[in-house]
Formats: structure tokens, sequence, C-alpha cells
């Protein structure tokens, strides 16, 4: 790569990315990435997510373009319920991709909601989870922020595609801050994660701890270990994850709490060779009902694969 092409991008509402994408809004910003909603001469609209390749030495950029094609080459999955890729670009030197866009609620919206079909939406997010855990890849941020619930009633995991690497992120996290307030989703990391080796596996199971602690959120409106706006909540967190404090009481009047409490125990407990192994085994407690998968036409998910070596 000629570092001389990569130039800063400072896109913000009415700009046009790459002559094809107008930004409608900014969504967020990392020390990676940027995400805005953007739209098509044809009127389609798109999540776009731009990788700040200007941010990164000279001297790495190479090695970052091949981890962000590599990522997104494995990304490539057909789901119903995942946002997929759609197309990726280049624009002054810095990688795109484009995501499907939803007219949808993040799930923060539907926290305790009387009216919400959990069992269904608790499926649905297994289902893609499954999907992904099946193509090779891991999550790493399931959160409520990441998982949307269409107009149309559809419940999708979205920002799977992690540009800049999965470690770099987790690791970021647990980096202290100037600010004495708690990055919330540290609630959502599984405990093998709070003193995260460099170069250690990162496993599925860790997915399966972070669905607990959305499936808890969904069910009470609470988060499982306590209270977490400060640093020293973030201690007390801690300490609650490892003993696998959670707080079973809060579930007493659920109409399904033996079932939730079996599924709770399964992905709750901090180490992470005791969690369900893989998705199908949660699934197999929830009540049986009509939600079943839905497979994508052209899906590699369930097709079989042949391994000739190794």
């Amino acid at each position: 790569m000629n570092n001389n092409t990569v130039k800063r991008c400072d896109f913000r509402i009415h700009d046009i990315i790459d002559g094809k994408y107008r930004v409608e809004r900014v969504l967020s910003s990392t020390q990676t990435y940027q995400q805005f909603k953007v739209i098509d001469s044809s009127g389609k609209e798109y999540i776009l997510k731009l990788l700040k390749l200007w941010e990164v030495e000279p001297r790495l950029r190479s090695n970052m373009i091949v981890s962000a094609e590599n990522e997104i080459k494995s990304c490539n999955i057909k789901s119903h319920y995942l946002t997929n890729i759609v197309q990726t670009g280049i624009v002054n030197g810095n990688p795109y991709l484009l995501t499907e866009y939803f007219k949808s609620l993040d799930l923060t919206h539907y926290l305790r909601n009387p009216r919400l079909n959990v069992v269904k939406v608790v499926k649905d997010i297994l289902y893609g989870l499954r999907d992904l855990h099946k193509s090779g890849k891991v999550h790493c941020q399931i959160m409520p922020e990441n998982i949307l619930i269409t107009d149309a009633g559809r419940t999708m995991i979205t920002n799977y595609v992690v540009l800049g690497g999965r470690g770099n992120l987790l690791s970021a996290k647990n980096k202290t801050s100037n600010s004495r307030y708690i990055d919330k989703s540290l609630a959502y990391q599984a405990p093998e994660l709070y003193n995260l080796d460099r170069y250690v596996t990162l496993l599925p199971t860790i997915d399966v701890y972070s669905f607990g602690v959305v499936l808890f959120q969904l069910l009470t409106g609470e988060l499982p270990f306590g209270r977490l706006v400060t640093e020293s909540d973030w201690i007390n967190y801690q300490s609650r994850a490892r003993s696998n404090d959670w707080n079973r009481n809060i579930l007493l009047r659920n109409d399904l709490r033996d079932v939730w409490i079996s599924v709770l125990d399964m992905c709750l407990t901090s180490d992470a060779n005791s969690r369900a192994i893989n998705i199908d085994e949660i699934l197999d407690i929830l009540p049986k009902d009509d939600n079943h998968y839905v497979s994508v036409t052209g899906s590699n998910v369930e097709a079989p694969k042949n391994i000739l070596n190794g």
C-alpha cells in the first residue's frame, strides 16, 4: 500500500462518501472506526463503517488492511438474524463496508417490557449467535445496544464486524480512563476477559456469558451482579461475577422462573468450561413454539464442510 494515498476523513451530515453515499447521521466514532447512516442515489439506506486507517502508524497499515479484509471476508454470513454486509469499498485510502439498515429500536427500549414476547426474542438472538459461531466468529460485544428489534418484528444482531481486531477492542475497554464513570459495556464481559492476555483465543463461551447478562436484563431491567456506575461499583461487580453471585431472588414471580434459572445458571458461571458449550444446549431448554429457525438461500452456515487435512 502507498501510504501517501491514505488521507484523513472527516465526514459530516450531508457529505458524500466515495461519491456514492450521502451521510444522514453520524452514529459513532472509536479509535479505529467511524459509523454512519447513509443513503445511496436510489434512496436505499445503509449503515457504513469506515476504518480510520489514517490514525494507524504508516508501518502498521499494511497489516491492518490485511486484518480488515480477512475480517470482512469471514463476516460475509448470510443470516436472517444478522445485519448482513452488502458492499465494501475504499475512500481516501480507507476501507469501508456497508451493512443492512432496518427501521428499528435496540433492545434497551424493551427491557422488562410486559408486551415483549421474551421467548421469541431470546430464540432469535440465539439463532443469530449460532449462525455466527458456526461460521467461526465470536461477536465479543453482545449487549442490548447491539440487538435490534425491527418495525417488522424481527430480532437481529448487529455490529459483529470488528475492524481493528477483537483483542484490541476488548483490551481497550479494560483500560482505565480519566472519567470516574465506568463503561457499562464491561457488564457484559465474561470474567476471563477482565485480565485479557494479548494472545488469548476468544471462544464462543464469552458470547454465551454476555447473552446471559442480556437475558437477565430483559427479564428484570437490572444487571445480574448489581449496579455499575462508578469504579467502586466495578470492583464489586467483578467480585460477585467471579463468585457466580447473581441475583436469583428478583426472578421469584416469573412464570418461567425455573426455565430462566436453568438458562442463566449455564450462562453466567465464571468458569468458561462450565458454560453451555454451544447455543443448541440453551435452545433445548426453552419452551417449544412455532418460532423455528429460518434459513437464508445461499447461506453457508448449515453447509457441510469436508475436512481433507487436519
